[in-house]
C-alpha cells in the first residue's frame, strides 16, 4: 500500500524534522558555550579577587612603612623630649646654686693693703685673700702684683714691694693650700702709682696688692 502527502504536508514535516535536527546537534553546543561563560566569569572574578589582593598586598606593605616611620619619629621625639626635661632640671638646679646664699660671686681681681714700711698681712688682709681664692677656685692661675708709695728710695720701694706679694703667695700656698706653680708674684716698687697727691690718704691706696684670677 501507497501512502501519499501532499506538499503542504509534506513542506510541515520537514521543517520539524529540520529544527529537530538542529536541536540535536547545536544543543549540546549551546551547553558546552554556557559552560564556557560561566567558566570565564569564574576566572574573571578570580581575577578581580587576585587583583584587588595584590593592591591591598601593596597598600599593606606602604602602610607598614608609613607606620614604622611613624614610630621612628615618635621615639625620636621621646628621647628628645626627654633631653629637653634633663637639660631643664640641670638649668634649675644651676640657677638655685647661683640664688643660694653659700654660692660665692665670681670675682676676677681684688686688692689688700699695707702698713707703712710693712708687708705684714692685716687680718682684713687675710679674709680678703680668703674670700677671693673661695670665689675662683684652686685650679685657676692667680697672678700677684706687690706696690708700694713713693716716700722712701727705689730700692726700698721695689723690695717692700716685692716682700708684699710674697707674703699674699705665701699665705695662699700655706694657709689655703694653692699650688705654687698656679701663683706668679710680681712686684713694682711705686711705679704704678693709683694716686699722686704725696698724701697719708693717697699713699694708703699706694701701698697695696693687687690680686687677678685666671
Amino acid at each position: 500500500m501507497i501512502i501519499k502527502f501532499d506538499s503542504k504536508c509534506n513542506t510541515k514535516l520537514f521543517r520539524i524534522v529540520l529544527h529537530l535536527f538542529f536541536f540535536i546537534i547545536t544543543a549540546p553546543l549551546m551547553a558546552q558555550t554556557d559552560s564556557l561563560h560561566e567558566e570565564v566569569e569564574r576566572f574573571k572574578e578570580t581575577l578581580n579577587k587576585y587583583s584587588i589582593s595584590v593592591q591591598n598586598a601593596e597598600k599593606r606593605d606602604e602602610v607598614i612603612l608609613q607606620r614604622t616611620t611613624y614610630d621612628s619619629l615618635l621615639s625620636i621625639l621621646a628621647n628628645q623630649h626627654e633631653m629637653l626635661q634633663k637639660a631643664n632640671i640641670e638649668i634649675e638646679s644651676i640657677r638655685q646654686r647661683l640664688l643660694s646664699s653659700d654660692v660665692q660671686p665670681l670675682v676676677s681681681s681684688d686688692t689688700i693693703y699695707f702698713s707703712i714700711g710693712s708687708a705684714a698681712l692685716t687680718e682684713n688682709g687675710k679674709e680678703s685673700i680668703r674670700r677671693f681664692v673661695e670665689a675662683n677656685g684652686t685650679t685657676k692661675v692667680y697672678l700677684i702684683n706687690g706696690h708700694a708709695d713713693p716716700t722712701g728710695s727705689k730700692k726700698s720701694n721695689q723690695w717692700i714691694s716685692k716682700l708684699r706679694a710674697l707674703s699674699v703667695k705665701k699665705y695662699m700656698v700655706v694657709q689655703l693650700k694653692l699650688n705654687e706653680k698656679n701663683i706668679t708674684a710680681n712686684y713694682y716698687g711705686s711705679e704704678k702709682r693709683v694716686c699722686d697727691t704725696n698724701g697719708a690718704s693717697c699713699n694708703t691706696h699706694n701701698r697695696r696688692v693687687e690680686m687677678q684670677a685666671k
